[in-house]
């Protein structure tokens, strides 16, 4: 049986995410809901209560705006467990690396593949073009997104996105949502994709069940700080990559996206948190030739105002 988990708040979204499920699934389900209408959890402290009252084999933790547009998805997900024992988490959004400093599953840099098989409703005026394929589906206001450069319908990642994953309950006895380290509604996902891992599971997408996701996330300085907590706590495991990075590639990875969360989140935090989080993850370079590496070195002893200045008159030079 699969148990279904969901961090509830909105009543309409749920039920029609049940009706959702129950002519989609295809096999024995529970839908275990964690009432949340009065914000009274964070989602680890929800998914761990939702862990404790499941009764299903396989357990989904799921958003509640979110829609399965496969049929028989549940029978397809037990087929992928089945088939190899060593996967430990499932979802159908993700990426092959994380770095070595605060940054989402999407970070963009040529070490990190990403593997999507999704269906979102985007606001207007939001950049849709981000994969290999973004097209309208069918009459829906919804875009298809495709990312896959295999011609598997599964592939190991390190981590995904958090609006659906699915992990064998026999893990729990390893593995829980930290709710020591972490509290909030960011970076349960990455997290829990780090222990499966640690725990010698594999991650996975799988590009044979499509799910809608109703809204679009942001980053915010909650997310900024959750993910500087998140970096913290697993910082001698990362950068983490299913491929075998070398060393000046994993530090030019984890430059590169220092750089990026120092750009997104200059105006969310204080400019001594950012200088503080450079400190902490920034990994030796040229400072001449790399100017990633040059604007960051810059940066931890000044602002944003003064790196841009003091960058322009270096490359005048």
């Amino acid at each position: 049986m699969i148990s279904i988990i969901v961090c509830s708040r909105e009543v309409e979204l749920l039920n029609k995410l049940k009706k959702n499920i129950s002519e989609t699934i295809g096999c024995a389900f529970e839908i275990v809901t964690i009432d949340n209408s009065n914000n009274h959890y964070n989602i680890f402290e929800a998914y761990n209560l939702g862990v404790k009252k499941s009764k299903g084999e396989i357990l989904c933790f799921a958003h509640e705006d979110i829609l399965f547009y496969t049929n028989d998805w549940g029978l397809k997900l037990l087929e992928h467990f089945k088939l190899d024992a060593q996967l430990g988490l499932i979802g159908t959004v993700g990426s092959t690396a994380l770095p070595g400093a605060p940054a989402p599953w999407w970070n963009r840099h040529k070490v990190n593949t990403h593997y999507i098989h999704l269906l979102q409703k985007w606001q207007p005026g939001d950049n849709i073009k981000r994969w290999s394929y973004n097209e309208p589906y069918k009459d829906t206001s919804l875009i298809y997104h495709k990312e896959n450069d295999t011609s598997q319908n599964i592939n190991q990642v390190t981590s995904v996105d958090g609006f659906f994953m699915a992990i064998p309950k026999h893990l729990f006895n390893h593995i829980k949502f930290d709710t020591d380290t972490f509290d909030g509604f960011h970076c349960y996902d990455l997290d829990i994709c780090m222990q499966v891992n640690k725990a010698n599971y594999k991650v996975a997408v799988a590009h044979n069940i499509l799910i809608a996701h109703l809204s679009s996330g942001s980053v915010s300085n909650h997310w900024a700080e959750a993910s500087i907590v998140f970096t913290t706590k697993w910082k001698k495991h990362l950068p983490h990559s299913i491929k075998q990075l070398t060393i000046p590639q994993k530090d030019n990875y984890t430059n590169s996206l220092l750089l990026t969360f120092c750009y997104w989140n200059y105006k969310r935090l204080s400019n001594g948190t950012i200088r503080q989080v450079i400190f902490n993850y920034l990994k030796p370079s040229n400072f001449f030739n790399d100017e990633e590496y040059r604007i960051l070195k810059i940066w931890s002893h000044s602002n944003y105002a003064i790196t841009r200045i003091f960058n322009k008159l270096f490359k005048r030079k």
